[in-house]
């Protein structure tokens, strides 16, 4: 990593930075239109006390120029804690020059000092940073899939039964 990279805890007045970082992913992923937060959720739900995931920003030269979120998970099949990563993402420019890496190790030191064995993320099936991942040594879970209920969804399910 390039020795003007910092990566520190994200704080409240960080949430208009991290907001500009998730927008690009967003944009980058081709999933703006479905950018639905705001500076305000971001203080609120990844600085606060109550917060409800963990975050943390690389910088280089007072600019913030990557954002990783995690939070923690458990598997009750080793039984281990572990950490699922949300989110990752660096700007353009400075991709290929250690930041993202820095920032998944950050995670994965944090992982490990609060007794997790293991770090999981997911990525879209068409994503270059693929293989990044595979060197990092991220591997694909074989026979598992991922699904998700929309809020919409979610609310049928609470209702029903």
């Amino acid at each position: 990593m390039a020795a003007d990279i910092v990566i520190r805890a994200a704080r409240r007045r960080d949430a208009a930075a991290i907001w500009r970082l998730l927008r690009a992913m967003a944009r980058y992923e081709r999933l703006e239109a479905h950018f639905r937060t705001t500076p305000a959720a971001i203080a609120r739900d990844l600085t606060g006390r109550r917060r409800r995931a963990e975050c943390a920003l690389a910088w280089r030269n007072r600019r913030a120029v990557g954002v990783i979120i995690w939070y923690a998970t458990y598997s009750t099949f080793h039984p281990r804690a572990g950490v699922f990563v949300e989110d990752v993402f660096v700007s353009a420019r400075l991709r290929h020059g250690g930041v993202g890496r820095a920032l998944l190790a950050h995670v994965a030191r944090r992982a490990l000092a609060a007794g997790g064995s293991y770090l999981s993320l997911e990525v879209l099936n068409w994503n270059p940073a693929m293989g990044f991942y595979r060197r990092l040594g991220f591997a694909a879970k074989t026979g598992w899939r991922s699904l998700g209920l929309a809020e919409a969804a979610l609310q049928d399910l609470a209702r029903s039964a």
